[in-house]
């Protein structure tokens, strides 16, 4: 089932986690929200979820650009810190933002305007990195 697919269940917190994103939700607003997409006439769509031995779980989650997002099982200690052994879910979403080369005098002057601080060398442009657009 697609909305099956779309969430994982985390027991630290109890929550489920929406697959591709930092958002968690409780039972009641999974529920709630696709209760126009299923009927269900016993019990709720999470417990059903829950009752599927194939639907996603992790005892916990991270943030981490050191591993890939997503879920990842740990089977010995060292792999991730305070995490011995299990399955945890990691909600990093990388950055596509690269920097590019540019000059930016208006973000220096702004920078000066807000801290009080006197512009370098009578208004020298200064060489420097900004967020350009984002990698294809």
């Amino acid at each position: 089932d697609e909305i099956t697919k779309s969430y994982c269940y985390i027991m630290s917190n109890d929550m489920f986690n929406k697959i591709g994103s930092g958002d968690f939700y409780q039972d009641k607003q999974i529920n709630n929200y696709h209760k126009s997409d299923v009927f269900i006439e016993k019990g709720s769509l999470t417990n059903k979820m829950l009752s599927n031995p194939r639907f996603k779980r992790a005892e916990t989650f991270i943030t981490s650009a050191g591993h890939k997002p997503g879920l990842l099982h740990i089977d010995k200690p060292g792999i991730i810190p305070l995490i011995n052994k299990g399955t945890v879910l990691n909600i990093y979403i990388p950055n596509y933002i690269i920097a590019k080369e540019g000059r930016c005098k208006i973000h220096h002057r702004f920078f000066c305007l807000v801290s009080r601080r006197e512009e370098v060398e009578n208004n020298r442009a200064m060489d420097c990195f900004y967020a350009a657009t984002p990698r294809n």
